[in-house]
């Protein structure tokens, strides 16, 4: 469990995260859902302690016993080397011999079907930065890049936010195949990202303004985003 207690981080004299405070249970899907500029991936960035911040992040162990946990990270735009799958896979473990059964454990679990159609499998090199994978594909190998070290968390930021329709659906219902094993946070913009979760915290301007199940937060939300679309710049910076 990550127990966020009255988080606040302030740049220069703007909060962008103002008190907020929420819970995420073992075993379930949570959507971080908010507009650009929210405040969602500066919560992202303070659990994994790539932030420093007021207030108190606590994980937990299913006993509830203070721990240190694993978690795995699914950025926007991966960082893929001019190496093969299998290099940029346990890219965590760069220099130390590779686990090649780990490694096709991990594509398995992240849908990477497109491996057995390569002719070096998982040995093909990618190319700088994934240039020869689609996009779907390139987050495919970021998913199983945060499943080697066996995270207890997978945080996906805006994973899905730069593919076409179909390669959402896909890479979501990846997302999903995954909640029997291991709990998962997706933050996100899109309400159809966070469609599935099991719990919803809608983050705005760096406060909580909506939680609950998807049925109950997301209509909220779409009304929200038609009042935006068809706001003034001025009444946009009033709400």
């Amino acid at each position: 469990m990550i127990e966020v207690s009255h988080l606040t981080k302030k740049y220069g004299g703007h909060l962008a995260v103002d008190d907020v405070s929420f819970t995420v249970e073992d075993g379930q899907i949570y959507g971080l859902l908010g507009p650009n500029g929210a405040g969602k991936s500066t919560l992202i960035r303070a659990i994994l302690g790539q932030r420093e911040y007021e207030g108190k992040i606590t994980f937990h162990e299913a006993s509830g016993k203070e721990a240190k946990l694993r978690i795995g990270y699914v950025p926007q735009s991966p960082f893929l080397l001019n190496a093969s799958i299998a290099e940029n896979v346990a890219f965590s473990h760069w220099g130390t011999t590779l686990d090649r059964e780990r490694v096709r454990q991990c594509c398995r679990m992240a849908a990477m079907d497109f491996v057995d159609e390569l002719e070096q499998n998982i040995d093909t090199v990618i190319g700088e930065r994934g240039v020869r994978l689609s996009g779907g594909q390139v987050q495919r190998v970021a998913i199983a890049r945060a499943l080697y070290n066996d995270p207890q968390f997978i945080l996906f930021d805006e994973a899905t936010s730069a593919l076409d329709g179909a390669a959402e659906q896909a890479i979501q219902h990846t997302i999903n195949s995954l909640r029997e094993h291991m709990t998962l946070v997706v933050v996100a913009h899109r309400l159809s990202t966070v469609e599935a979760c099991d719990y919803v915290y809608w983050v705005d301007k760096g406060m909580v303004r909506m939680e609950g199940n998807p049925k109950q937060v997301l209509p909220a939300y779409a009304d929200f985003l038609a009042v935006q679309n068809t706001a003034t710049p001025q009444e946009k910076s009033e709400n």
